[in-house]
């Protein structure tokens, strides 16, 4: 209502209060706008920067865990081969063919461990690097997996059964033969490792038409549910800080990238202190 300030030149003074927020906002509206969007970009930005940070610590953890690994685990047959050589520099074990045949067989073993264990990490590598190439080959996968029932059974270090499934004695498959041989190596490699001071393994040979099934079952300490889905991660160990012995954390990744190089796939069940069964399907012609 105007308030009379002169009655004869009716004059009044009226006070009229306007919203200062309606008129912030129509003259600044874009300004802020703009200015909240900036503020949540740069909240998005230091969540961003922290994340990778985690992660960076996280690989780094896992480099360093990985070549902590890798040295011990070369260590072993490397300390293997100059002990074997030391001994057969000395003449008494020369001079001994049984002693001389045991040594140049452990010499052997020691030699194969870290050829096959740089061999994965190369695989890996070039896998990663897309050049990755197999070297196709016939031939019988039945005779291939029975050298390598004698050789873990040979050099196993506890009560180990191996058993072979198949119903056929001649299987020929066309595939990447050392590659294919060495992921069913690991397979039964982690079976014996992880397993109780007796061990029974069942390897199942089927061919499922234009596919072979190659399964490898065991009787050891399982794996745990929640672990599952990461058993194939590089680098990541089923059974660290059980009190199990160490690895890589590369051999189950490395067995996925060949079969999957294969055009092929890897199926895993396991039930804790019942074992374990890894199958692998490869395509056949």
């Amino acid at each position: 209502e105007p308030f009379t300030l002169d009655f004869e030149n009716k004059k009044a003074l009226q006070l009229i209060l306007v919203n200062p927020f309606k008129s912030i906002f129509e003259q600044m509206g874009m300004l802020l706008v703009f200015s909240f969007l900036l503020s949540i970009g740069c909240l998005y930005g230091l969540w961003w920067l922290f994340r990778i940070q985690s992660r960076q610590k996280k690989l780094m953890e896992v480099k360093n865990d990985f070549f902590g690994n890798t040295a011990h685990e070369l260590k072993r047959p490397l300390a293997q081969l100059r002990l074997a050589l030391e001994a057969l520099s000395k003449s008494s074990v020369l001079n001994n063919e049984e002693k001389r045949g045991r040594y140049l067989a452990i010499s052997q073993e020691a030699t194969r461990d870290m050829g096959e264990k740089i061999n994965m990490i190369m695989t890996l590598s070039m896998a990663e690097e897309g050049v990755f190439k197999l070297n196709y080959s016939q031939f019988n996968l039945v005779e291939e997996v029975l050298k390598l029932k004698e050789q873990f059974i040979a050099v196993a270090g506890k009560e180990v059964q191996i058993n072979i499934d198949t119903k056929e004695e001649n299987l020929p498959v066309k595939a990447d033969r050392d590659h294919v041989c060495q992921c069913i190596a690991n397979l039964i490699d982690n079976a014996i490792k992880y397993s109780g001071v007796s061990v029974a393994i069942s390897i199942t040979l089927q061919r499922i038409k234009d596919t072979l099934r190659v399964s490898v079952a065991d009787n050891g300490m399982g794996i745990a549910p929640e672990k599952i889905n990461h058993i194939f991660d590089k680098y990541f160990r089923v059974n660290a800080g059980e009190g199990m012995p160490d690895g890589f954390g590369i051999g189950l990744s490395y067995v996925k990238a060949v079969v999957e190089k294969h055009n092929g796939r890897i199926e895993v069940s396991s039930e804790r202190q019942k074992g374990s069964e890894f199958s692998m399907y490869l395509p056949v012609t």
